[in-house]
């Protein structure tokens, strides 16, 4: 009798397992299938504010990785997931000739995040990447610099530049 029950459950276990596995395959082949596990920067410069979520996933050619944020009153957050492009090449005094350069494959290997904001309506309000929020106080420090200068010598006629000069 124990036999029996232990047999018993050992074959729903396999068949339950096996539903699962399949499903699972079903659904992970129908997104890989659709669009690639990663995006790239080509196609980020691409996504516009105002577009539709549908319109961003068909620009992008990706699922979102995650679903950050969810709210039916403000919107939701995704995150997609994108690759830098680099090549590789052995470091010669012909390296950085432009046709040896440009024979070389790209490769991609550097994993950032995207992240997408959408108003409740679906509708893209803004964008920005883990690159770009690194280095966001850096962009900050010079626009409030070029605007404080810009607001200083507004009637400047021969402005210039002076870079600091380097002790050897």
């Amino acid at each position: 009798m124990i036999n029996n029950i232990k047999l018993y459950i050992s074959k729903i276990a396999i068949i339950c397992f096996s539903i699962l596995a399949f499903s699972n395959n079903v659904i992970a082949q129908e997104l890989t299938e659709e669009r690639p596990y990663y995006t790239s920067v080509d196609k980020i410069v691409l996504i516009e504010k105002g577009m539709t979520y549908d319109k961003v996933l068909d620009v992008l050619k990706s699922q979102p990785n995650k679903l950050l944020s969810f709210s039916e009153s403000k919107g939701m957050i995704y995150e997609f997931k994108y690759l830098l492009k680099s090549k590789r090449y052995k470091n010669t005094e012909d390296t950085f000739v432009y046709d040896n350069y440009l024979a070389q494959k790209d490769h991609y290997k550097e994993e950032k995040s995207l992240y997408v904001f959408f108003n409740k309506d679906k509708e893209l309000e803004k964008y920005y990447t883990d690159i770009g929020q690194a280095r966001s106080n850096d962009v900050l420090n010079w626009e409030n610099t070029l605007n404080s200068l810009n607001e200083k010598n507004t009637d400047c006629v021969d402005c210039k530049i002076v870079a600091p000069e380097i002790a050897e």
